[in-house]
């Protein structure tokens, strides 16, 4: 089995506040406004971004990068006192005045947290010179949030669990992980769901550890973690043959012959056609064919794409409709 049918995605993501100004949640308005025209200017000379001020965003179009998951939930609430700042290539985003006065993250496909670090680190090493951060030799980087002070580095791995999470192996994995200083959520971070069976996968702490002692914690981790999945898909593919085919080929003909399709549907469903393409019961022509679909059939992007006003019923006949056209002349037949 290949690492890339198990793990999705690498992310490092550092947080960052300044020396001379409060948190976040403690700025007045003007002050916001101020440290976000400063940060803005400091990129400016870091290298080519586009800037967003949240409060200049329409509801739709902050939503569309909510569910893209360049900004937080709590970055939309922020609203006047918050922005943006997007790389070209959009692998690199910062969130200006969200729970830390720098949330910046740069996302690599694959298990890749070193290549994300190095990005990141660069960017932030060239920002500082234009910044001042708050910082202490005794503490490091002073964050909001006390789990984050020291390095103000989370690293993270994208995986997709659907073994374990179907022979119920998923809470042992968790309970054993946190006891290492790691914690398992959902793909939308802290208190979601894993839909789709996508975990993230990143450390707890920051305090006290360097850099490469959380980026080596985390990959032995998520190397463990895959191992525990390779056994249980094969474990499971012995036992339930037949029931894992036909769960498969049911996926897939529901996800090509829907008229109405809700987002949990369409999750639940393409995780089984995933599944069903790594054991090589269904074989597709574009194996990543769901990677663009996963943010496409999200609520906003079908607004989006087919109209502002549709009521929730009409988006799920549209997504009906997309899903179906992208995968219907997709599977290949033996």
């Amino acid at each position: 089995m290949d690492l890339s049918e198990v793990i999705i995605s690498s992310r490092i993501r550092l947080a960052r506040n300044l020396k001379q100004h409060a948190f976040p949640h403690m700025q007045s308005l003007a002050e916001s406004n101020d440290v976000i025209d400063e940060v803005f200017q400091a990129f400016s000379k870091v290298g080519n971004f586009a800037y967003y001020k949240l409060k200049n965003l329409s509801y739709n179009q902050a939503n569309l990068f909510l569910e893209e998951n360049v900004i937080s939930k709590d970055l939309v609430k922020a609203n006047m006192r918050a922005g943006l700042i997007k790389s070209e290539d959009e692998t690199v985003s910062i969130m200006v005045n969200e729970e830390d006065t720098l949330r910046m993250q740069c996302i690599v496909k694959g298990l890749s947290v070193e290549k994300a670090y190095d990005i990141m680190s660069d960017i932030d090493a060239e920002v500082s010179k234009y910044l001042s951060y708050a910082y202490t030799k005794e503490l490091g980087y002073l964050t909001a949030c006390p789990t984050n002070v020291g390095t103000g580095i989370r690293a993270s791995v994208m995986m997709f669990l659907p073994a374990l999470t179907m022979s119920n192996m998923m809470r042992d994995v968790i309970d054993a992980v946190n006891k290492l200083g790691i914690t398992v959520r959902g793909a939308g971070g802290e208190s979601s769901k894993a839909s789709g069976y996508l975990y993230q996968v990143s450390n707890q702490v920051t305090l006290g550890k360097t850099e490469k002692d959380i980026i080596a914690l985390v990959e032995r981790t998520v190397n463990k973690i895959y191992e525990l999945e390779q056994s249980s898909r094969k474990e499971m593919f012995k036992k339930n043959n037949d029931t894992l085919i036909d769960d498969c080929y049911r996926a897939f003909g529901i996800l090509t012959n829907s008229y109405m399709l809700s987002v949990e549907e369409y999750f639940s469903l393409s995780a089984k056609v995933k599944l069903g393409e790594v054991f090589g019961v269904l074989k597709l022509k574009n194996s990543e064919v769901f990677t663009q679909l996963d943010t496409d059939i999200k609520p906003f992007h079908i607004l989006q794409k087919y109209g502002k006003h549709l009521t929730e019923e009409e988006q799920k006949i549209k997504r009906a409709e997309l899903v179906a056209e992208t995968l219907r002349n997709q599977r290949i037949y033996n």
